[in-house]
């Protein structure tokens, strides 16, 4: 369980802003009202905050996987290309 510090990001261009390149900004000062001051681990996803270079109340939202976690794909996902791959590797 983590204790969450909610921002707006219902308010397009006051609370969340989106480049032409697909990046996200936040503004750190506009919080969302809510009662809901904690997440559990399996809603969240790590993420970081890059101050954006012309604005200090706005940041970069760049989210990553974490360390050691491997996306491997199971049989619904598995495609041609992927099974030409599995069949190659040394075991």
């Amino acid at each position: 369980m983590f204790k969450c510090r909610w921002f707006d990001v219902y308010n397009e261009g006051r609370g969340i802003k989106r480049d032409n390149l697909g990046g996200t900004l936040i503004n750190v000062t506009r919080n969302l009202q809510t009662n809901e001051a904690f997440a559990l681990a399996c809603q969240i996803h790590q993420g970081f905050y890059i101050p954006a270079h012309n604005d200090p109340q706005w940041k970069w939202v760049i989210t990553r996987n974490p360390h050691y976690y491997f996306d491997f794909p199971n049989a619904n996902d598995v495609d041609g290309c992927n099974e030409l791959m599995w069949e190659n590797m040394e075991v």
